[in-house]
């Protein structure tokens, strides 16, 4: 099952599996990343209707200057705020949908973005360690070409990640998880209401099976070897890559609106 905004999932990755060839994991993020920022202050600019906004914000200027000079009977007064409040909320209507536009591009992207920079995938043989919701129900799990190890007392068991496909099974023989999972996914749980926005590329717990969480301890991957450990990961590359983007785009837009305004 795919969320709304797991749609270009499918193309994102092969267009990052075209250019795994000529840069490294880290220097695609900062590119996608950047794509992105670009491209939210690109559909910002196109959704604005910014002669609109400049018309309002100068009446609401003028509403504003009424209102600190005035000093008549309380009448003129409320409607002078009255004015003054109807011209905010134009305002913001009019700057609430550019501001809903331009955050599609990173709400499209930040689901692909965790699942392809977010976690490593364990290597054949490599021992992972999986905790269970509720606690008692570890004991019942078992595995299809993977064979779990006891279960311990805080719900938790090891697993030798598997070279080809195997699945975790409870009591029943339902199926818990698939391994190795097309996406990696440190989480299985059962479906929600928020599925139908963002799935869990694991897939998701059965729904009459007594296991509510399946956690596997997956490590996160660095993709640069500078910096503290919260800084190796994908969130801050994406972040700083985002605003990168967006900053020269709002630059070059600016420029582009400078150079229009002196020829005309």
């Amino acid at each position: 099952m795919s969320g709304l905004f797991d749609l270009p999932a499918p193309v994102l990755g092969a267009l990052d599996a075209w250019l795994a060839p000529f840069a490294g994991d880290g220097l695609r993020l900062l590119g996608w990343a950047a794509a992105g920022g670009a491209s939210s202050i690109a559909l910002h600019a196109w959704a604005a209707d910014r002669r609109a906004l400049d018309a309002v914000r100068a009446a609401l200027r003028a509403t504003h200057r009424a209102l600190a000079a005035y000093d008549g009977d309380p009448n003129g007064l409320r409607a002078l705020a009255s004015e003054a409040m109807r011209l905010s909320a134009r305002q913001l209507r009019l700057n609430l949908r550019p501001a809903i536009v331009a955050a599609l591009p990173l709400m499209f992207l930040l689901p692909w973005i965790s699942n392809q920079f977010g976690m490593a995938r364990p290597a054949a043989g490599e021992s992972v360690m999986v905790c269970v919701e509720p606690i008692e129900a570890a004991s019942t799990i078992r595995g299809d070409g993977v064979a779990p190890g006891p279960a311990s007392a805080a719900g938790c068991l090891q697993i030798a990640w598997p070279a080809g496909s195997a699945t975790l099974e409870d009591a029943q023989a339902r199926t818990l998880a698939r391994l190795p999972a097309a996406s990696v996914s440190g989480v299985v749980h059962p479906p929600s209401a928020w599925d139908w926005l963002v799935a869990n590329p694991a897939g998701t717990l059965p729904m009459d099976s007594p296991v509510r969480r399946l956690s596997l301890a997956l490590r996160p991957r660095e993709h640069f070897s500078v910096g503290p450990a919260w800084l190796r990961g994908w969130e801050a590359a994406f972040a700083a890559g985002a605003l990168l983007g967006a900053a020269a785009a709002a630059a070059a837009r600016a420029a582009r609106l400078r150079a229009s305004r002196q020829v005309e």
